[in-house]
């Protein structure tokens, strides 16, 4: 699908280009004409000898003009009607051979009309989820419609610049996020919300500024990777009352705003066990990547004694990176799913980041399930 655009795309470009060349040469054939015409009526009203030949002159000039119009508008419409065919060419009109006959039936209709439902609540458009899911005669709205309601609320907050909102909601999920190893983006997260906190009230009591700084202590540790960004904080005080002027002016960009809204949508839907994606919006983009293969192997296909191209011929077709998952991790020793890293210990058992760190003795961990004893440098991490 991706070359035949580009095909299409190479064709428009040219005939593009084509109309304005030839926007131009008329131009300059009507001034030309005008030109010619000005001096045929200077001529008349003079009069004098040779009046004839000025008219026979400027009758084959206007019929040499329209004779180069006419071929130039000839040149033109051919690459306008080569568009035409390229999209003939390139892109088939009929997609009736990838319908799936019973997607819209009475017994997929609850499934689908709860992946509208679930689309519309991703896209914040929770009154029009909400009316919908009322014609759709789907119960519990309370239940969903809630936690979209409120990650809704403070996605509206955040671009109004207030961070509240958004730091109460983190406290009240992850209340012991600080402490927790296998949060370190949440961690990040929050300390986003209160650099941006801290940056709207630098400018006001210095004595609130520097209470309100302590806030950034826990986030002095080293495995958390943020010590120079609240050394950077630290360092603009003495500018804070012009940071747009001063050598901290990225503080106050608006891309930091962005950055928070994005990484609060991603974790949010983390701390809620919910795809970042909607579902419906994952199946459109599957159905978008695959459809060209789907109609080339249908063509193939057409003339041959197979039935049915969708289920007697099972083929794999590349989605690319965007939909490529992670299986889902669940430790051994922890005896419940876990978001952090899984851990290969030397010994070949696997268990999560926080198991080892519950059994780590110093530099040496020993695995619970053989009496291996190794080195925290000889435990390495596993990327599935």
């Amino acid at each position: 699908m991706a070359e035949n655009c580009e095909r299409l795309k190479k064709d428009l470009l040219k005939a593009s280009k084509k109309a304005s060349g030839w926007k131009t040469d008329v131009l300059d054939r009507l001034g030309d004409a005008l030109s010619a015409t000005q001096t045929l009526l200077s001529s008349l009203e003079e009069g004098g000898d040779g009046l004839s030949e000025d008219i026979e002159a400027f009758s084959h000039n206007l019929s040499s003009a329209n004779e180069g119009w006419i071929a130039s508008h000839k040149d033109y419409h051919v690459d306008v009607s080569r568009i035409g065919k390229s999209i003939d060419k390139n892109f088939m009109a009929d997609f009736a051979c990838s319908v799936v006959p019973d997607a819209f039936e009475e017994k997929n209709r609850r499934l689908l009309d709860q992946g509208i439902s679930d689309h519309l609540l991703r896209q914040s458009r929770v009154d029009v989820a909400s009316t919908f899911r009322q014609e759709a005669d789907l119960l519990d709205d309370h239940v969903v419609l809630g936690p979209h309601l409120e990650i809704h609320n403070i996605l509206e907050d955040l671009r109004q610049h207030r961070v509240q909102s958004a730091m109460d909601w983190i406290d009240a999920k992850c209340p012991l996020v600080l402490a927790s190893t296998e949060s370190l983006e949440v961690n990040t997260l929050l300390f986003k919300l209160l650099r941006l906190h801290f940056l709207s009230i630098i400018d006001g009591d210095i004595t609130a500024v520097l209470k309100f700084s302590k806030k950034f202590l826990p986030f002095m540790e080293e495995s958390l990777g943020l010590v120079g960004d609240v050394c950077k904080l630290m360092g603009c005080l003495p500018y804070r009352h012009d940071l747009a002027n001063s050598p901290y002016r990225d503080l106050v960009n608006e891309k930091l705003w962005e950055e928070v809204r994005v990484s609060f949508r991603r974790n949010s839907c983390r701390l809620l066990e919910l795809p970042l994606e909607s579902p419906l919006a994952t199946c459109i983009y599957a159905g978008t990547v695959a459809l060209p293969q789907v109609i080339d192997l249908h063509m193939t296909m057409g003339n041959s004694q197979v039935a049915n191209v969708e289920t007697d011929l099972m083929t794999d077709i590349d989605l690319g990176e965007r939909c490529l998952y992670h299986s889902a991790f669940a430790c051994p020793v922890m005896r419940r799913e876990m978001t952090d890293m899984p851990m290969r210990l030397k010994c070949g058992h696997v268990i999560s980041f926080e198991a080892q760190e519950a059994l780590r003795q110093g530099q040496k961990v020993k695995c619970p399930y053989c009496p291996t004893d190794m080195t925290v440098r000889e435990v390495m991490r596993l990327h599935f």
